[in-house]
């Protein structure tokens, strides 16, 4: 059903369970950040952009930002071709499902951090969008990690990666321990 859904059903997903979650008293509304790594950093960004208000940040490591320019990208390798046509959402403009060009319609903070040896996604996505976001005033945060590649293979990426989110979500969202629904 998440062919050609990028966008769409997938992150409607996304967005009923982060709703169920509030409504079974798991989660606090008012501290909920969204965070993912490759498509969960794509889905990260456009559930802020979809969901206005519902999250209160968000971050992306290694996300994809910019749809067009990945499958441009990805044109030039074996099977790229291929992946293209899953990515986006079926009958609607890639501009309209891409973070990237959506960057006016984030209205919460947003970390972006890229390994500068990402194979997978080139880290120039993620910086341009924070450049975007920053000539619209808008609150976000690039960090460029080096010798992280796709997956944070090293120690010291993961670290990195850690410390800032940690950083970041305790500037956001704070670090109130959460009492849930049932307990005491």
């Amino acid at each position: 059903a998440g062919n050609k859904q990028w966008g769409g059903l997938m992150q409607d997903d996304v967005t009923d369970a982060t709703k169920w979650l509030i409504e079974q008293g798991l989660s606090d509304p008012e501290r909920i950040c969204i965070v993912g790594s490759s498509y969960g950093g794509y889905a990260a960004l456009m559930g802020v952009i979809k969901e206005q208000g519902l999250y209160k940040c968000a971050i992306s490591v290694n996300g994809v930002t910019n749809i067009p320019a990945l499958k441009q990208h990805d044109r030039g390798f074996v099977g790229g071709r291929a992946w293209i046509k899953n990515m986006g959402l079926k009958d609607v403009p890639d501009k309209q499902v891409s973070p990237h060009h959506r960057a006016e319609d984030i209205n919460v903070p947003v970390l972006l951090m890229s390994s500068k040896d990402d194979m997978r996604i080139p880290y120039r996505h993620s910086k341009s969008t924070h450049n975007r976001m920053k000539k619209l005033k808008k609150n976000s945060t690039y960090i460029e990690i080096k010798n992280g590649t796709h997956y944070m293979h090293t120690a010291q990426s993961r670290l990195t990666m850690l410390r800032a989110s940690e950083k970041f979500l305790a500037e956001h969202i704070g670090h109130k321990t959460p009492t849930l629904a049932g307990s005491e």
